[in-house]
């Protein structure tokens, strides 16, 4: 009677005689260790070692890197001229270095300290400055703030003055009491309280004031026919800047409506008008200027273009002269229309005056 062999005997049987074939694993066994993670047993693949890694030397950082910030400007500021030399160096840095006012350096205090004393060395007008740079000069700069009369306020008059230098110092700054009662003060932008206006001067007396200041000067402003269609007055035109309207500014702010603010911060690097922050018209004067100033030369030999083509070959002194002949005769036609405007304004002012009275209300 026969039995099945068991699993040692038989192995002890093969053992001794030959050795037993290799079998072929299947294609699912194939597909399977495809799957599985490599054994144990199995060789790893071999990784190369990391080399070790140097901190870079302060030679071989880039100006332009991301820690160091954009190169440092080879040239002086337009305004470097009226600087001290530690003001130079902070503006000359501002913007250059990394964040130092991010949490890991100054922290977010003196961050705002700089930019207060940026925004103080650019617009002007600081206290330090020589006597001569307060006088008013050839240019000034106006900004006008509004307040509603009318039904809900949605009418505009003017309630505040201001005019500036070359360098930014208050040439006349004022509260000016409205012909009309005010319905809206407009705070909120435009800084003016009842208080302000109470006692504050006449709407004839600020406009003869600011005649008289602007009269054979040049006036720089931001939307300029705004102001003076707000004082009632006029100005000749080749005496009239307007950063509202010059086409560099207009290309740099890629509109052809640039807002001060934006001038401000695209030009000069800095901010005014800010959301939830009152207007200054001392301020808005100053930043008109500051941007003037620094498209003062391409706006000279703008106009010095525009004289000589319209000679033609008449040689550029010739029409340097003529042009100023005409800006002359510009500006007598300009003063006598003004001054007989201003006559008619004053005829109103008058009848006006008992309406002028409101605020003792």
């Amino acid at each position: 009677m026969s039995s099945r062999p068991s699993t040692s005997a038989a192995g002890a049987s093969t053992s001794g005689t030959s050795k037993p074939k290799p079998v072929k694993a299947g294609s699912n066994w194939k597909k399977l260790r495809k799957t599985l993670a490599p054994s144990s047993d199995e060789p790893s693949p071999k990784r190369r070692r990391p080399l070790p890694r140097s901190e870079p030397s302060s030679s071989s950082l880039r100006l332009d890197s991301p820690a160091t910030g954009s190169p440092a400007p080879t040239t002086l500021p337009w305004f470097a001229e009226d600087l001290s030399p530690e003001d130079l160096a902070l503006v000359r840095t501002a913007g250059t270095q990394a964040p130092q006012g991010s949490a890991s350096a100054l922290g977010v205090a003196e961050t705002r300290e700089e930019q207060r004393r940026k925004k103080a060395i650019i617009l002007g007008g600081r206290k330090e400055d020589a006597e001569g740079k307060r006088d008013p000069g050839t240019y000034l700069a106006i900004d006008c703030e509004m307040v509603g009369v009318g039904p809900l306020g949605s009418e505009s008059m003017l309630a505040r003055v201001s005019l500036v230098n070359w360098h930014g110092h208050v040439v006349l700054d004022t509260f000016v009491r409205p012909l009309e009662k005010v319905t809206d003060y407009r705070t909120w932008v435009s800084g003016v309280r009842a208080s302000d206006l109470k006692g504050a001067p006449t709407f004839a007396d600020v406009q003869a004031r600011v005649a008289a200041l602007i009269k054979g000067r040049v006036l720089v402003g931001h939307a300029i026919q705004n102001d003076l269609k707000a004082l009632l007055l006029s100005h000749p035109r080749p005496l009239v800047r307007d950063t509202a309207t010059f086409k560099p500014l207009r290309d740099i702010a890629k509109t052809k409506h640039p807002a001060l603010r934006n001038l401000a911060r695209l030009v000069l690097g800095i901010s005014i008008q800010v959301e939830g922050e009152e207007h200054s018209s001392v301020e808005d004067a100053q930043a008109t200027m500051a941007v003037y100033r620094t498209q003062h030369a391409a706006w000279q030999k703008a106009l010095g273009r525009e004289a000589k083509g319209r000679k033609g070959v008449v040689g550029a002194g010739e029409a340097a002269g003529e042009e100023g002949e005409k800006i002359e005769r510009t500006a007598r036609k300009a003063s006598a229309k003004a001054r007989q405007g201003n006559a008619e304004a004053q005829s109103a002012v008058k009848k006006a005056a008992p309406a002028a009275e409101w605020w003792k209300e």
